[in-house]
């Protein structure tokens, strides 16, 4: 009996082969888009903190110089604008920021833990997996270092807020306040 159909044995090696590579790049695409996903949310976030601290650095410059009520009063309600921005954003990037700053933790420590306990590792095998930890530690630390400078300058200009002397200015609209920076 005769069979119309010959394998060779380096045939199905090579199906395989090419197979796996197929496979591979199909699977690349998730990992590309989550990587984007990560790196456009983390540079969105950034410039919105660069941009809210750009608006408190100039609510703090109208303070040091000399200003007249109307200026105090149109400055009170633009710092209660920020203050407005700032809870939305907080209220609506709380989550997410959260979830980015976990997935980054996670994969650093699982990348970390690889390159730690793998006795046989090849360089390309080393390189493989330091490029994600230098990715993941460096959207963690800009998310986390914008964040903190933000917070901290809204901290500082609530402060210089709350100690403005607005009630004594309303007897004597006259009169010039020089307010000192703290």
């Amino acid at each position: 009996m005769s069979s119309d159909l010959i394998i060779a044995p380096d045939s199905s090696s090579s199906i395989l082969y090419y197979c796996s590579h197929s496979l591979a790049i199909v699977l690349i695409y998730p990992a590309i888009l989550r990587y984007s996903a990560i790196s456009i949310f983390a540079l969105y976030y950034i410039h919105t903190c660069s941009f809210i601290r750009v608006l408190l650095r100039l609510v703090l410059e109208r303070i040091d110089g000399n200003l007249l009520l109307e200026d105090l009063e149109n400055l009170l309600f633009v710092y209660g604008d920020i203050v407005r921005c700032m809870r939305s954003i907080d209220e609506h990037f709380s989550q997410p920021v959260f979830l980015t700053v976990f997935f980054t933790m996670t994969g650093s420590f699982w990348g970390g833990y690889r390159i730690v306990f793998d006795s046989g590792m090849t360089k390309g095998y080393f390189l493989s997996l330091i490029i994600p930890l230098y990715f993941y530690l460096s959207i963690q630390l800009l998310i986390m270092i914008s964040a903190s400078l933000t917070n901290e300058l809204a901290s500082k200009v609530k402060c210089v807020m709350q100690c403005l002397p607005y009630r004594s200015s309303i007897q004597d609209p006259q009169r010039k306040f020089k307010f000192k920076k703290i």
